[in-house]
């Protein structure tokens, strides 16, 4: 089919479109655009897009291309992460998963494009040109700590959070014991606003019920 591509001779045949027994001619596979060259069949065999047969009879050689689309990855943030496998050309009817990895300091957040959904790995079957965008968030460290160890607890927790996200910080005291105050990235004795612009510290004390 030569909307899928050529195949060149060498030497080119005689005007009778014949050769001499015993010659050897290379056969040479050029994919046409939107295909790739995938093998040999009949008296030729192999993946190279180049083959030589010996003319001991008459031969009949196909060379077999398989039609191909692009994928293009991308991701939305620089430095963010990336995108396996990258961009480039697939079988037609293929079926290509993609696995985000975010890099140090970010979360994998969504698909968009031609792939959906929030899991890390999604399946893309190739039957057209692809587009997929993986896109990435800025988190930032939240670490909450009490003195004295035992004391009380801190809510939320200690974890990874979106930049710019705005936490209530809540001290609870535990039994025989009573908030006090906040220090570090937080002030203040009652609750505590710490919007995340950067990895924060926060640490509640409480004092002991049980007098001196």
């Amino acid at each position: 089919n030569l909307s899928e591509g050529v195949v060149s001779l060498s030497p080119a045949p005689g005007a009778d479109a014949r050769y001499a027994k015993d010659a050897s001619v290379a056969l040479t596979a050029k994919a046409a655009a939107g295909y790739r060259f995938d093998r040999w069949s009949d008296a030729a065999s192999g993946n190279a897009t180049s083959v030589t047969v010996t003319m001991t009879s008459s031969k009949n050689v196909t060379a077999v291309f398989q039609k191909v689309y692009s994928l293009t990855n991308s991701v939305n943030a620089t430095g963010g992460g990336s995108v396996s496998p990258p961009s480039g050309l697939f079988d037609a009817g293929s079926a290509v998963t993609l696995t985000a990895t975010p890099a140090a300091g970010y979360r994998f957040d969504r698909w968009f494009g031609d792939a959906s959904g929030t899991s890390a790995s999604v399946t893309v079957t190739m039957n057209s040109d692809k587009t997929t965008s993986a896109a990435f968030k800025k988190v930032y460290a939240l670490t909450a700590s009490v003195n004295p160890a035992g004391s009380g607890s801190v809510s939320p927790a200690s974890g990874s959070y979106d930049d710019g996200i705005f936490l209530i910080l809540t001290a609870q005291a535990a039994s025989g014991y009573r908030f006090d105050h906040w220090e570090g990235d937080a002030s203040g004795n009652v609750t505590a606003n710490v919007t995340m612009t950067a990895n924060k510290n926060v640490i509640a004390f409480f004092k002991s019920l049980t007098p001196p």
